[in-house]
């Protein structure tokens, strides 16, 4: 059985951490109006980006080809769960998105957070996914995690630990813990005296989410993971 690579938090807060200061050291301290994720992909990765629809219900939301060759992807024709089926070719390297997350705006934090997501496959799990049977190497796919009742992350097999990496890499680049920092605490200055707790927390979310080009959803798991706020907030 092939051997996953293993890292701590600590570990990928640290290897996010550096190669966002190699694409640009600037989003370490501040988010930035400009910043786009098919950017890092084209002048870090050297990489094609398909958009397709990759399932029938939008299980899978993201694929990363680390080997050439041919892949199913659904049409826009037909309705869940009979909407037809074709293939492609994909190239090695080839990261692919599933395309109803560009086609709603509302969706553009879902859809970074799934590219760099991939990006990070890319850097970290080459060497496993390529000492995997040949189907495995051509449709790795970023399918919707499972998680624990008490809302942390399931981890038992190696692709849990592998998605698990992936994700962490993800939140670290996007929303840098100095950064994140920063923000949330001049905001709870600003606020904090002037409003109900509840208020201002729900606007720093979304204020914040929108900064750092997230979901709010992946900037309050981030706020948690930062002990900014607390689980139940």
């Amino acid at each position: 059985m092939s051997k996953y690579p293993v890292y701590d938090r600590e570990q990928l807060q640290k290897k996010a951490e550096a190669f966002l200061c190699s694409y640009r050291p600037d989003l370490l301290e501040r988010p930035a109006l400009d910043f786009d994720v098919y950017d890092v992909v084209e002048n870090c990765l050297h990489v094609d980006v398909d958009w397709q629809y990759l399932s029938p219900d939008e299980s899978v939301l993201g694929m990363t080809a680390f080997e050439s060759g041919s892949l199913k992807v659904y049409t826009d024709e037909g309705v869940f769960p009979h909407r037809e089926t074709m293939q492609i070719f994909v190239n090695e390297g080839t990261i692919l998105i599933e395309r109803a997350l560009s086609e709603d705006e509302s969706r553009r934090g879902q859809e970074n957070f799934t590219v760099m997501h991939e990006v990070f496959h890319a850097l970290l799990h080459r060497e496993y996914f390529q000492s995997l049977p040949e189907m495995a190497r051509i449709e790795h796919q970023n399918a919707k995690p499972q998680y624990l009742p008490n809302g942390h992350r399931k981890l038992e097999t190696p692709m849990d630990f592998i998605e698990w990496q992936a994700d962490t890499c993800a939140a670290c680049f996007l929303m840098p813990e100095t950064a994140v920092r920063r923000g949330f605490q001049g905001m709870k200055r600003k606020f904090q005296h002037i409003m109900p707790q509840d208020q201002w927390l729900q606007g720093a979310l979304r204020i914040l989410a929108d900064a750092f080009h997230v979901s709010r959803q992946a900037m309050k798991y981030r706020l948690k993971d930062l002990h900014l706020i607390c689980t139940d907030e």
